[in-house]
């Protein structure tokens, strides 16, 4: 489904539940859509941004669905900068080329990261 908001660029996303706890508040990460999802029957949302309601999901205990980007490091960006330019086009949540480019990616992301893998781990499987 395509979303009302195109988000390309370092923005926030916002903790919705506290079915991952260990997780901050709040926490910049790297977008690059356009689309969005429904969330699965069942489903409990994980996090949302101002542009996109639906950013993550878990499923049971053991399925989770993300929108945003936590493995991306600098040379991805450069990458995906240089195959897919074209879809930065103006709009609320698009950040500039440069401004991409200029931001350090947060220790953070890749410690939430492996949490999150951690965590599936340990979890029980879903029936």
């Amino acid at each position: 489904t395509v979303n009302k908001e195109k988000e390309v660029g370092w923005f926030p996303i916002k903790r919705t539940s506290e079915k991952l706890a260990f997780f901050p508040e709040s926490l910049d990460v790297f977008h690059w859509h356009q689309d969005t999802f429904s969330l699965p029957a069942g489903a409990t949302r994980l996090f949302a941004s101002e542009g996109c309601l639906n950013q993550g999901f878990i499923y049971g205990e053991n399925i989770i669905g993300l929108q945003f980007h936590f493995e991306m490091e600098k040379a991805g960006i450069e990458t995906i900068l240089q195959i897919d330019e074209e879809f930065i086009t103006p709009g609320k949540y698009v950040q500039s080329i440069d401004l991409m480019r200029g931001k350090s990616v947060p220790r953070d992301n890749k410690q939430m990261l492996e949490a999150i893998l951690d965590y599936l781990i340990k979890a029980k499987p879903s029936d």
